[in-house]
């Protein structure tokens, strides 16, 4: 990714590329007031020289941005590829131009022989044509082909247009030479032809059309992807990431280790000699058969322990209260098990009970919303009976049948169920158990009933009072009524479907990751308890 001012840079090499070629395309001897001068033709001849060298030193710093973003494996910069190539196609377009320009000189009419055969000068224009047209297309598409090559490559391209530019350079300025010393005495060659006219209108024309592709690829900014196809390609990426990777750590590591340097120059090692380390060795040696010498004497002498009945009639009236203090605690840990048990039992009870009233609960929200889609089915069908039974059906668009085509067209979604009415004309939508849409058609309307987010529940209430309400007849959730008369978008209502499919999908996912947390506490609850019960058990042993 190229920064602002790199940005700014590549434009400004553009643009100098343009005055370039302009100027290389130009025959100076048609320019009024510069044709009488004395060295016209030599002065012509090395600035053109020198304009070639100019434009191969232009396409240096684009070709270094070019090579570090190959180099690195990363999206590559269509502005910094274009422009690594670009002076010097422009270079070589405008000298084609200018030396078919020169070769088109009508030597006939001027009264002097040519320098070059007519065979000869047929063959040189048409593969000066030739070139032209190529360059034409290398300079629309040679990105396309760098971001196909690799390194290697990228490197001989790059030659081959160096090889290129450098011929076109010399080229020139044989042409300019040769014709200059053949011709420059002659007025006819000084003023120069017609056909200048419409070189002057072709370079105009095609200059503002090059900027204006300059400035467009400039604004896009876009980002190629490079890739080379092969196995040995891929395997040289994952080595360069590879070591990529490594020296960010060792980098990582390195600043790390400066920012703490002070705490590890405060650290003090000691080195520890050969006479220390056989004097640790002896002194090991002997505690070992000081261990052993003891081990053997207690093999050798067993003193019987005495009994508890002995402890509480001889001991000291301290022993004795430690082993009072231990019946206790003994006491206290079995107590303490008496009511996790007790605990673990009621929690098992508490789970199922839980279970049950939640699968309750779930019966009840179906029935519920079954009772009260029967009210509204019965009121909307009395309606139209009692106050107008001779109604037309109004049509409106976009109908009923195209927004219940649109929310079946969710499928796919894991849980989704529609149940309608056997009329037609009420269907509520399920994700799993959670309702999350309701559709009813009426002879004049038909409303969309959907649940939403908090915070956009809010803001459809208060971005279209009375148009968007909340229905009395669903309170389980935050539900939001539309009724459409004919007025409503369709993109508007396919909008609220899927909200509502995605906060349906996303409640159901809040839950179950709520029940999961509760029972991850539960659990640790639990083994919190028994870590504290167990570290009793341990202190009353000891």
């Amino acid at each position: 990714m190229l920064s602002k001012a790199q940005k700014n840079w590549m434009i400004a090499i553009g643009i100098v590329s343009l005055v370039l070629g302009l100027i290389v395309a130009l025959p100076f001897r048609s320019i009024p007031g510069l044709n009488n001068g004395e060295n016209i033709f030599v002065v012509e001849s090395v600035l053109k020289l020198i304009l070639g060298v100019v434009a191969i030193l232009l396409a240096i710093y684009p070709a270094i941005k070019k090579y570090q973003q190959l180099y690195n494996y990363r999206e590559v910069s269509k502005l910094t590829l274009v422009m690594a190539y670009f002076p010097i196609v422009i270079y070589i377009i405008a000298t084609i131009i200018n030396i078919i320009q020169t070769l088109s000189f009508d030597y006939v009419s001027a009264g002097v022989g040519s320098v070059l055969s007519e065979k000869m000068l047929g063959v040189v224009v048409s593969a000066l044509v030739a070139y032209f047209v190529f360059a034409v297309y290398a300079l629309l598409r040679a990105y396309k082909i760098m971001m196909r090559f690799d390194m290697k490559d990228n490197i001989i391209l790059d030659v081959v247009i160096f090889l290129f530019i450098v011929c076109f350079i010399l080229l020139e300025w044989r042409i300019n030479v040769v014709y200059g010393k053949a011709y420059g005495d002659i007025a006819e060659y000084k003023l120069g032809n017609s056909l200048i006219f419409f070189v002057y209108i072709l370079l105009v024309i095609a200059f503002c059309l090059t900027l204006r592709w300059i400035i467009r690829t400039f604004k896009k900014d876009e980002q190629l992807i490079h890739y080379v196809g092969g196995e040995g390609y891929e395997y040289e990426i994952k080595q360069k990431e590879h070591h990529r990777a490594y020296n960010d750590i060792l980098d990582d590591f390195e600043m790390y280790f400066d920012e703490n340097s002070d705490d590890y120059s405060k650290l003090q090692i000691e080195e520890v000699t050969e006479e220390e380390s056989h004097e640790e060795e002896v002194q090991t040696a002997e505690v070992q058969d000081e261990y052993e010498d003891e081990e053997e004497d207690n093999q050798e002498v067993f003193v019987a322990e005495p009994t508890l009945e002995e402890i509480n009639t001889t001991d000291s009236e301290e022993v004795k209260s430690l082993n009072s203090e231990k019946a206790e605690i003994a006491k206290v840990v079995a107590e303490k098990h008496a009511m996790l048990n007790e605990i673990e039992a009621k929690q098992a009870a508490l789970e199922e009970a839980k279970a049950e009233l939640r699968k309750q609960r779930a019966d009840y929200e179906a029935l519920l919303a079954e009772v009260q889609a029967m009210k509204l089915e019965s009121v909307e069908v009395e309606t139209p009976e009692v106050v107008a039974p001779t109604k037309k059906t109004k049509k409106i668009v976009p109908s009923f049948e195209k927004m219940v085509e649109y929310a079946n067209s969710f499928s796919d979604h894991e849980g989704f169920k529609a149940v309608a009415n056997p009329k037609g004309n009420l269907i509520k939508y399920y994700i799993g158990k959670k309702m999350y849409l309701v559709m009813q058609s009426t002879n004049n309307d038909y409303r969309i009933s959907f649940i939403t987010s908090s915070n956009k529940f809010v803001e459809y209430l208060k971005a279209r009072p009375g148009e968007l309400i909340a229905p009395k007849n669903l309170k389980d959730n935050y539900w939001v009524k539309l009724t459409n008369k004919g007025k409503e978008e369709a993109k508007f209502m396919r909008k609220v479907i899927k909200e509502a499919v995605l906060t349906a999908e996303k409640q159901i996912a809040d839950e179950a990751a709520a029940k999961q947390a509760e029972r991850k506490a539960k659990a640790a609850a639990r083994a919190k308890e028994r870590a504290a019960l167990k570290k009793a058990q341990q202190e009353s042993n000891k």
